[in-house]
C-alpha cells in the first residue's frame, strides 16, 4: 500500500468517525423511536402496530437467521448436553448469576444487588460511564478496563441459556432481561468505557443476538414482556449503527477489524430483511474475504504470530462461513481454502494431550464462552466444529470427542455427521509452514514447536512476543518447556512488557538487549530479525532444523548473528538445541530455559540437571556441553490465561564471548 492511499484511508476513516459523533444524538434519540419500526418492509401491512405484534411477525421472519432456535430446544440438543456440558453444571453456574455473582477471567465475584458495568474489582477501581466514547481517557486509571470489558460481553448468555433450555425456569430469561435493562440504563449510547472499543461492541452484539434465540419464544411470552424484547431489538441496531461507522481499520488490521465484520453480519443476517441489512452483509463480507487473505500468510499462520490470537480469529472466520452456509450468504472457495490452512495450523500446534503453546499473547480471546469452565489453552474443540462442517477426517483424531461449540454451531444435524465420519487414525508427522516458519517437530511421544518466524503483524508485533528461535516441548505427557504466556496488559505496562522481552522465552539474549525495543502495548520500534530457516529435513527417526535471526546485527553496536540448530532423535525421545553465537567484539549471552509450573529441577552432577514433573512423575534429564558459563536456576512466572500466572523454575545459562561460541543442551526423556 503506498503512502498517499494510507492517508486516504485515515482520513476517510476520520471524516466517518466525526461524521458519526454529530449524527449520533439524531440515532440515539430518534430512530429508537417509532421509527424503528419503519425499518421492516412487513410493518407497513400492520395497522395500529403494537410490541407484541411486531415480534410475532419478526420472529416469524427470522426465526433462521442464527445458529439455532427455540424450536431446537426439545429435540437432539437436550440429549447432547449432558455430555459436553453435564446437565448439573450450567444449572448450578446459573443459579450464582441469579445471585451476580458472575466469573470474570476464571475469578469469581459478587456484584452485589446491583452490577456495576464500570468496575474492575481487582483494583477496586471504577472507569468513567459519562464521556463520550471518542474522549475517553484510560490512562490515568490505575485499573484494568478489559475486567469492565468482559462482563459487558455478556457470555453469561450462555450460561443462562442452556440452564433455561434445561430447566424451563423463567427466573432464567427474567435475569437476562434484567441484565439487559441494567446494562442499557448505565451505558448510554456511546457514552463511557463500553462503547470505547469497537471489538468490543462486535462481541457484545453476538451474545446478545445469542440471547434473543435462547429466550425470546412466542409461545412463553404473554405481552407482558414485549416492550423489553424491543428495546433489545434496538439496542441491537444501535450496535449496528455503532459498527458500521467505527469499524477497527488501521495500516495493518487485526483480530479487531474481523470481530467487527463479523458482528456486523450477524446483525446484517439477524435483521434481514429490513432496509439496512443488505448493505451491513455486503460491506461485511467483503472485509472478511479481504481480511482472511491480509492477515493470514500463505500457510494459513495469522500474521500477529500468537497461537492465541490465531484460535481467536479461525473462530470467527470459521464461525462466519457456517452461518453464510446456513443463510445464503456465500463465501469463495479463496476464503474456504485458506480457512482450512488455518485449522490445519491448529491441528499441528495442538500436543497430543490437547493443549496450545503459549506462542504470543493469550488474552483469553473467544467469540462464544460456551462453558466458563472449559480449558482456554485447549484448542480441539475447533477441530471437532472443523471436521463436523467440513466432514474432512484430518481434523477427527483419536480421543477427540464432538465438543460444544460443534453442538451450538452445527446442531444435531452436525453431530451426526460427525458420528458417520470416520476417525484419521495416522500419526501427525513433523511439518514447517513454509512462509510463517513455524515448525512442529514431534514423535509418539515428543512434540516440539519452534517459532522461527518473525515477531509480528509485518514489523509492528501486535500480539507476537520477542520469542524469535523459541520453542515448547512436550515430552510423556508434560510440557517440560514452556512459554511464559502473557499475565495482562491495561494495569501494568511494566508487567506485559516483561512477559513479552526476550528472556521471558526459551531462547538467547545478547548483553541484556531485546530482539526489539517496545514502542507501545500492541507495537514494536522496528522488527530487524529477518529469520530464516536455512535447512529442514524430517524422516521417521529424525528431525533437524537449522534456523538463524539477524536482530543483534542492528541492534548492537559489535554485530552478532544467532543460529540454532533442533534435532530431534525421535526412537530415543531425545531433543538436541545448539546455539551459534557469532559476530565481532565481546558480548555477554544469555539462554533461557522455562519450565512447567510443578516441575521440580536439580543441578545433580557437573554437567546434568534433572527434571521431575511433581504431578505426574515423569522425569528428564538435561545434558550440556560446559564451557565455564554461569549456571543459575532461579524462579518465574508463568501466564496460562489472562490475570492469572503460577511460579515456575528457570534454568538460564550465562557467559561472557569474544567473536563467537557455541553452546549445546540435550533434553531426554527417562523411562526409568
Amino acid at each position: 500500500m503506498n503512502f498517499k492511499k494510507t492517508i486516504d484511508i485515515i482520513k476517510n476513516q476520520f471524516l466517518k468517525k466525526y461524521y458519526f459523533i454529530i449524527k449520533q444524538k439524531y440515532f440515539s434519540e430518534k430512530l429508537i423511536g417509532a421509527e424503528f419500526y419503519r425499518l421492516f418492509p412487513y410493518t407497513s401491512k400492520i395497522h395500529g402496530l403494537s410490541a407484541s405484534t411486531f415480534l410475532e411477525e419478526f420472529r416469524r421472519v427470522s426465526l433462521q437467521n442464527f445458529f439455532f432456535s427455540p424450536e431446537n430446544r426439545k429435540d437432539f440438543f437436550l440429549q447432547l448436553l449432558s455430555k459436553p456440558d453435564p446437565i448439573p453444571s450450567p444449572l448450578i453456574r446459573a443459579e450464582k448469576i441469579l445471585n451476580n455473582k458472575h466469573t470474570v477471567f476464571g475469578q469469581e465475584y459478587w456484584y452485589g444487588q446491583h452490577m456495576d458495568w464500570f468496575l474492575d474489582f481487582k483494583s477496586n477501581q471504577k472507569f468513567p460511564s459519562k464521556p463520550f466514547y471518542a474522549n475517553v481517557k484510560t490512562g490515568k486509571y490505575n485499573a484494568d478496563i478489559k475486567v469492565p470489558w468482559e462482563i459487558s460481553r455478556f457470555s453469561m448468555v450462555w450460561t443462562l441459556g442452556k440452564a433455561y433450555w434445561l430447566s424451563g425456569r423463567k427466573e432464567f430469561k427474567e435475569k437476562f432481561l434484567k441484565l439487559i435493562n441494567s446494562w442499557q440504563s448505565q451505558n448510554s449510547f456511546c457514552y463511557g468505557i463500553n462503547w470505547l472499543s469497537s471489538k468490543e461492541v462486535a462481541l457484545r452484539v453476538m451474545n446478545l443476538i445469542a440471547g434473543f434465540y435462547f429466550f425470546y419464544d412466542n409461545r412463553e411470552n404473554d405481552g407482558q414482556d414485549a416492550t423489553e424484547w424491543v428495546e433489545l431489538l434496538k439496542l441491537l441496531y444501535q450496535h449496528g449503527l455503532y459498527l458500521e461507522s467505527n469499524m477497527a481499520f488501521t495500516h495493518r488490521n487485526d483480530s479487531d477489524l474481523i470481530a467487527n465484520a463479523l458482528g456486523l453480519l450477524m446483525l446484517g443476517i439477524f435483521f434481514k430483511p429490513s432496509s439496512m441489512s443488505f448493505n451491513w452483509i455486503v460491506e461485511s463480507k467483503a472485509i472478511l474475504e479481504k481480511e482472511i487473505q491480509q492477515q493470514t500468510f500463505s500457510d494459513g499462520m495469522h500474521y500477529e504470530m500468537s497461537v492465541a490470537y490465531h484460535r481467536f480469529v479461525t473462530e470467527m472466520f470459521l464461525t462466519a462461513y457456517i452461518l453464510g452456509e446456513k443463510t445464503g450468504v456465500i463465501f469463495s472457495v479463496r476464503y474456504r481454502e485458506r480457512l482450512m490452512r488455518m485449522l490445519g495450523i491448529v491441528l499441528r500446534y495442538s500436543k497430543p494431550d490437547g493443549m496450545a503453546p503459549l506462542i504470543g499473547d493469550t488474552y483469553d480471546e473467544r467469540l462464544f464462552w460456551f462453558n466458563p469452565e472449559e480449558e482456554f489453552n485447549d484448542h480441539t474443540s475447533l477441530l471437532s466444529l472443523a471436521a463436523t462442517v467440513f466432514e474432512h477426517r484430518e481434523f477427527k483424531r483419536e480421543g477427540q470427542a464432538f465438543s460444544e461449540q460443534a453442538l451450538w454451531l452445527c446442531g444435531a444435524e452436525g453431530w451426526e455427521r460427525y458420528q458417520r465420519l470416520k476417525m484419521d487414525s495416522q500419526p501427525l508427522w513433523s511439518k514447517k509452514f513454509d512462509e510463517s516458519q513455524l515448525v512442529i517437530m514431534c514423535s509418539e511421544d515428543m512434540h516440539c514447536v519452534a517459532d522461527c518466524g518473525e515477531i509480528g503483524k509485518k514489523g509492528w508485533g501486535g500480539h507476537g512476543h520477542n520469542d524469535i528461535l523459541s520453542f515448547e516441548l512436550w515430552a510423556g505427557g508434560v510440557n517440560f518447556i514452556t512459554d511464559s504466556g502473557s499475565l495482562g496488559h491495561s494495569s501494568n505496562k511494566t508487567l506485559k512488557n516483561e512477559f513479552r522481552s526476550t528472556k521471558a522465552h526459551n531462547t538467547a539474549m545478547i548483553d541484556g538487549v531485546e530482539q526489539a525495543n517496545f514502542l507501545s502495548d500492541f507495537r514494536i520500534k522496528a522488527d530487524y530479525s529477518t529469520p530464516k530457516i536455512l535447512q529442514w529435513t524430517s524422516s521417521e527417526s529424525e528431525d533437524i532444523l537449522i534456523a538463524e535471526h539477524y536482530a543483534y546485527k542492528s541492534m548492537l553496536t559489535d554485530p552478532v548473528t544467532h543460529s540454532r540448530t533442533f534435532i530431534l532423535e525421535k526412537t530415543d525421545n531425545r531433543l538436541t538445541v545448539i546455539d551459534h553465537l557469532f559476530g565481532v567484539g565481546n558480548h555477554i549471552a544469555e539462554l533461557f530455559f522455562h519450565f512447567k509450573p510443578g516441575v521440580h529441577v536439580e543441578k545433580t552432577s557437573y554437567n546434568r540437571i534433572y527434571l521431575l514433573d511433581s504431578e505426574s512423575g515423569k522425569q528428564m534429564d538435561v545434558d550440556y556441553e560446559r564451557k565455564d558459563e554461569e549456571i543459575l536456576i532461579g524462579s518465574g512466572l508463568v501466564a496460562h490465561r489472562y490475570g492469572q500466572s503460577k511460579p515456575n523454575k528457570v534454568l538460564r545459562f550465562r557467559k561472557r564471548f569474544s567473536g563467537e561460541m557455541t553452546f549445546k543442551i540435550i533434553f531426554t526423556l527417562c523411562n526409568r
